[in-house]
């Protein structure tokens, strides 16, 4: 039986879970038991032989499922002063667990020493690649008992490979003597691996986060170079010589559709015998994800993930629906999805909700309650009972949110802009190699552009360009980055992204966002004077005349200063500026660049500017349109 370990701390390790747990086990008759404490996680699993034993244990130290956490058995468990819960599991033990456990057991009566462990070689190197028969990419899901199901959204049945590092996973789809695709999961960031507990069941599960992993087609003809590297010269020419590989943004072009919002994937081993061998590597893997053994069982979607998110589109865009509610709630309805948080099929069941509330407490109400919802709201999972994802629970956490916004808080970003004119609510959209997400609004200053349509600012976006685990996209000089950069970005960059309804274009970039790799998108916007849509071309002619610069590089230079991030302090009238005499002798320009400014204009600037600071500074570095300089009082 499997005896569920809650209330412990969460960088606990094995030994200690050990040393508390072995004499009330002992004292209970339990001789023979494994302790898996999951890694970060303060929860652990007890797998015991004896099922009697186990029971005894469970009536004097254990508490019912699902008691509250300061319940307590007869003999209380206390670690750092906190109750430790011991309750079976809901789940039965693994069939290949039991076995172990028996094999040891018979081991220990025969008082014969035992067998190499069976994730050693007959040479004494351990076994970390695996044939596969399939994989599998999609979310986790309940059945209708509440019970963890995997929900497939892609399905490759080529024959293959993983190999288990100190790392990460590499999955290898294909015989590597030719072409073939590599899949790499990263452990840092992944938050399980769930391992089937019946010999039906020989899959390995990784719930990647919400983090997407890499893939690459690898040329046959580069690793049968360094394999003849290595047969003619010898194993460290052969590691010396690179294999080249080609970045991909998805395995194929169906995988490339649910590549950004579907985290999980699942192998299923071709010798199911296998999998206790994979289950004793990863315990003597220091780097591993928490490893679980649970038997899930696999479901098929009814819709698929393009179909239902269609749907959801639709919602967002009619106006009759919520297409007539306000770009930020929709924005972070679609952040919801987007981001890979909820299915879209979850989420249209919840739009009525949203319509209510949207009804009842307001706009500013209703998207501060999503903003937070998309935040602390429940992820489906082996940690996550099947109660907090039902469509009742998730109202009520939405009802909670919305209840308790507040619009006074200082925390309150419309509150913040409301206290500070240079500061501006900027939606971001996240581009990656293989998806595209949702952030903010965030704070941030103004530039020209945005004070010029200060009224129609979700008209604007930033949009940043990353790698899947939100740093740059970094030159590999193991790997080609063609296709992200020349087929993902740059296509990205020629179209537009649709967003709940509104059409985002490129309209420019300053120097710093360059540098970040970051740059500016419009949707078309009504301009109430000449009563006609602005789109970007119009919006960048209306920035100033750049028709005269002839090189590129020096017109974008001209064009990227109306974006940089300027804080606004007075606004000048007409006959309030005008041009100082050229000092020239003997044909030389002897002006040195510096402005004047004029005591009641700066006493002006100081008011809106530092007006605390008990030194007001007498000389100023400003902007006006696309010149930079200083001025000071004039002496």
């Amino acid at each position: 039986m499997d005896i569920f370990v809650r209330n412990i701390p969460a960088h606990s390790t094995n030994k200690q879970l050990e040393r508390l747990l072995e004499g009330p086990l002992k004292e209970c008759g339990v001789t023979d038991y494994d302790v898996d404490n999951w890694k970060g996680k303060p929860q652990a699993k007890v797998t015991v032989l004896n099922a009697a034993a186990g029971q005894r244990f469970l009536q004097t130290y254990g508490v019912a499922r699902g008691a509250p956490s300061y319940a307590h058995g007869l003999k209380p468990l206390r670690w750092d002063g906190v109750f430790v819960q011991c309750s079976q599991d809901r789940n039965g033990p693994s069939a290949f667990a039991l076995k172990s456990l028996a094999y040891s057991a018979a081991q220990k009566a025969a008082s014969v020493p035992g067998k190499a462990s069976t994730h050693q070689k007959e040479g004494g190197g351990r076994v970390t690649r695996f044939s596969i028969s399939e994989l599998q990419c999609g979310v986790w899901d309940y059945d209708a008992k509440g019970n963890l199901a995997f929900m497939t959204h892609y399905r490759n049945t080529n024959t293959g490979s993983v190999i288990f590092g100190h790392k990460q996973a590499i999955v290898l789809l294909g015989p590597t003597t030719s072409d073939h695709i590599r899949v790499d999961l990263n452990y840092y960031g992944s938050e399980h691996i769930v391992l089937g507990s019946r010999r039906d069941d020989a899959t390995i599960t990784i719930g990647l986060g919400a983090v997407a992993p890499k893939m690459y087609k690898v040329h046959g003809e580069d690793v049968l170079s360094a394999q003849l590297t290595r047969l003619v010269i010898s194993s460290a020419a052969a590691q010396s010589k690179d294999v080249m590989k080609l970045r991909l943004i998805g395995i194929d072009n169906e995988h490339e559709r649910i590549a950004g919002v579907c985290f999980v994937y699942r192998m299923t081993l071709a010798d199911p015998a296998m999998l206790g061998t994979v289950s004793s590597l990863m315990k003597h893997t220091p780097k591993m994800p928490p490893v679980m053994h649970i038997s899930t069982s696999l479901a098929v979607p009814t819709e698929s993930w393009r179909r239902s998110k269609m749907r959801l589109d639709y919602e967002l865009t009619d106006v009759n629906r919520l297409g007539g509610k306000s770009f930020s709630i929709r924005f972070q309805l679609d952040r919801i999805v987007r981001n890979g948080m909820i299915p879209p099929t979850r989420l249209l069941e919840l739009l009525p909700t949203v319509d209510r509330i949207h009804a009842k407490y307001g706009a500013d109400a209703t998207f501060t309650a999503l903003a937070r919802f998309s935040r602390q709201m429940p992820v489906a999972g082996p940690d996550t009972d099947a109660n907090e994802l039902s469509k009742e629970a998730l109202e009520r956490l939405l009802e909670d949110f919305v209840v308790a916004y507040d619009p006074h808080a200082p925390a309150n970003p419309y509150e913040l802009t409301k206290r500070h004119a240079h500061i501006n609510l900027v939606h971001k959209i996240v581009v990656t190699p293989t998806g595209t997400y949702l952030e903010g609004p965030d704070p941030e200053p103004t530039n020209r552009v945005l004070r010029k349509y200060s009224r129609q600012a979700d008209h604007f976006v930033r949009v940043l360009f990353r790698d899947e685990d939100g740093s740059s996209v970094h030159y590999d000089p193991r790997a080609s980055q063609e296709i992200i950069y020349h087929t993902r970005f740059k296509g990205v960059l020629d179209a537009t992204i649709n967003i709940a309804g509104q059409a985002f274009a490129f309209l420019g970039f300053s120097h710093s966002s360059l540098r970040s790799q970051s740059c500016w998108f419009m949707a078309p916007l009504f301009d109430t004077q000449k009563g006609s849509l602005l789109y970007a071309p119009q919006v960048i002619k209306e920035l100033g005349d750049f028709t005269h610069i002839r090189t590129p590089a020096k017109c974008a230079a001209r064009i990227g200063q109306c974006f940089t991030d300027t804080t606004a302090s007075v606004t000048l009238q007409s006959g309030e500026n005008d041009s100082l005499s050229v000092v020239a002798r003997n044909g030389r320009d002897f002006s040195d660049g510096v402005g004047t400014i004029s005591r009641r204009l700066l006493e002006d600037v100081w008011r809106v500017y530092g007006q605390k600071q008990q030194l007001k500074p007498t000389a100023l570095q400003i902007r006006v349109s696309t010149i930079s300089y200083p001025i000071s009082v004039p002496a």
